[in-house]
């Protein structure tokens, strides 16, 4: 078979950062990885994030950093260095583990309050094994590009290593556009996303924290959680975004995923009461259709989401990215702290 458009999943991604609003708390994530010395050599992973809240007169207000640099061996996935800022003899465990199997139940035996004073931080450690996955897609589209290399001999000597994963999400569907085109020619398909719009407003300096520019084969994933004022009903809006984004050497920036969800949690309760997904850019037409799954958090106690998305929340109704979206709304009862810690935010 041949890759068509039709095959192709949604090329929508957004064009701007929505407008800090008075009272509302913002947290930002991101995670940048690199490969400096070659393609298939060691990778190094800036994660960056900050927590901070918009007064009424519409400054900004940083409540909270937190920031790691890690090393990351090309081949095994082993963290050969970590550097937390401010400097933390705790996470000096995490160095000659994996940076993806049991990485979360390790970071768990350092953190046992993640939704207390380290949350920022663990929300950026948490997320460390999927961006580690996603950042494969550089030596993917590498190999594609130019022929040949280390992941078109593994998959090409070893299919059932792939195989073996059908059915795992949406986009690997074990009859869809993915698989059949790798059991017709044993390769992956390589898949060009949109070129990535620029989300880091001249006009607005505050909407997101410092980061670096990216260079070829660079990827960042991205987040923002936006979380509006507790209303009168008890009852709190909140807004996310989430960018998977690659600087293709050829094409520019281009993003690889992105979703926005949005919804409206009790306060109280400290469940999601309602959400709604848009799906703006992933790689294959079947790979939208998990956007239902994420009605299956509503009324899940939001300390517990991190857990129940891992262990419920598989099979092709599911999308391993959106699950890594959803498991970030754990975040919002230590946003919803945060409000009642820092007054100045409160709006009538």
């Amino acid at each position: 078979m041949a890759i068509t458009e039709h095959d192709l999943g949604p090329k929508d991604p957004a064009t701007a950062t929505p407008r800090r609003r008075p009272g509302w708390i913002r947290r930002t994530t991101t995670i940048d990885t690199v490969r400096p010395d070659d393609i298939h050599g060691r990778s190094v992973v800036d994660a960056r994030a900050r927590d901070g809240i918009t007064l009424s007169d519409g400054s900004w207000s940083t409540i909270d950093t937190a920031s790691y640099l890690a090393g990351i061996d090309g081949l095994g996935g082993m963290i050969t260095a970590m550097e937390m800022s401010p400097p933390d003899g705790r996470f000096d465990v995490l160095v000659g583990s994996s940076a993806r199997a049991g990485f979360r139940r390790l970071i768990a035996t350092v953190i046992d309050d993640p939704i207390g004073a380290d949350s920022l931080l663990h929300q950026l450690l948490d997320d460390l094994p999927g961006a580690t996955l996603v950042a494969g897609y550089a030596i993917q589209n590498h190999e594609a590009t130019v022929g040949g290399g280390l992941m078109t001999e593994l998959t090409s000597a070893n299919p059932e290593y792939l195989l073996d994963q059908a059915d795992q999400c949406a986009g690997w569907l074990s009859d869809g556009v993915m698989l059949s085109e790798f059991r017709a020619v044993q390769r992956l398909p390589n898949v060009v996303g949109p070129p990535a719009p620029d989300l880091d407003t001249d006009t607005d300096p505050d909407a997101w924290h410092e980061m670096g520019d990216l260079p070829p084969h660079g990827m960042r994933r991205r987040r923002r959680l936006d979380l509006g004022p507790v209303r009168s009903d008890g009852t709190a809006r909140f807004d996310v975004h989430f960018r998977d984004n690659h600087v293709n050497p050829w094409r520019g920036d281009r993003v690889v995923h992105e979703y926005e969800v949005t919804g409206t949690i009790d306060a109280t309760r400290q469940v999601a009461t309602d959400i709604s997904v848009i799906a703006r850019v992933l790689p294959w037409v079947e790979c939208p259709g998990a956007v239902g799954s994420a009605q299956r958090v509503l009324d899940v106690p939001l300390v517990d989401l991190r857990t129940v998305v891992r262990t419920d929340f598989t099979g092709t109704s599911t999308c391993t990215h959106l699950n890594d979206v959803l498991r970030g709304l754990a975040d919002l009862p230590t946003l919803l702290d945060l409000r009642d810690r820092h007054t100045p935010a409160r709006t009538s």
